[in-house]
């Protein structure tokens, strides 16, 4: 006797597998879609390139996986080389030049020679990721690479700011509990403005 689910393409059949024993309505809220689509979803009708990214991004799985142009589910994440001490400084002159950090040199500490360099986020954005990050890590190291690997590829096409004070107030109008999306959405549309900027 045929499994009911023999007849469906491979692709319905991975968002069946990932969406489990959960109901249609908190499967529709983890992917940020209606239960109608849903449904749709389950019956065959192909998902969209929205839908098929926002449940590559909560579930930790390849797009690839998903289309069944792949057997490898989760997110490859690229075993990082050997870090040197030129990708340090090379990383610390881009924040600066950018403003989104400030580094308080020891001649700031009231001349105390004993006081050690620090380093000041001024980038909220930035900020807000490092204390994600900050709570990731006192996950598992699976949690932390999949963690990782969605911001990873969430983010990769969201500019750097080039940090300005006047955007500290803006970011502080976000609640306490704004979500990523909301953040990124703030820093895109103030990457826009810079970019629609008249030049001198």
């Amino acid at each position: 006797m045929k499994n009911n689910t023999d007849n469906l393409d491979i692709t319905t059949k991975r968002i069946i597998e990932l969406k489990g024993t959960m109901s249609q309505e908190a499967f529709a809220t983890q992917i940020g879609t209606s239960q109608p689509n849903v449904s749709k979803l389950l019956n065959g009708s192909p998902p969209s390139a929205a839908t098929l990214k926002a449940i590559a991004e909560k579930y930790s799985v390849s797009v690839d996986w998903l289309l069944g142009l792949s057997d490898q589910r989760k997110i490859a994440v690229p075993q990082p080389k050997e870090k040197t001490y030129a990708d340090a400084i090379t990383l610390f002159a881009s924040l600066i030049e950018h403003n989104s950090i400030t580094v308080i040199e020891r001649d700031d500490y009231n001349n105390l020679v004993e006081s050690p360099s620090d380093i000041h986020v001024n980038d909220c954005f930035l900020q807000h990721l490092m204390d994600l990050r900050h709570n990731i890590n006192k996950m598992d190291q699976e949690t932390k690479n999949n963690w990782l690997a969605r911001i990873v590829t969430k983010l990769s096409a969201t500019p750097l700011l080039l940090w300005d004070e006047v955007y500290d107030d803006m970011f502080n109008t976000l609640d306490s509990n704004a979500t990523l999306d909301q953040y990124e959405k703030l820093v895109c549309s103030l990457a826009k403005e810079m970019e629609d900027l008249p030049f001198f």
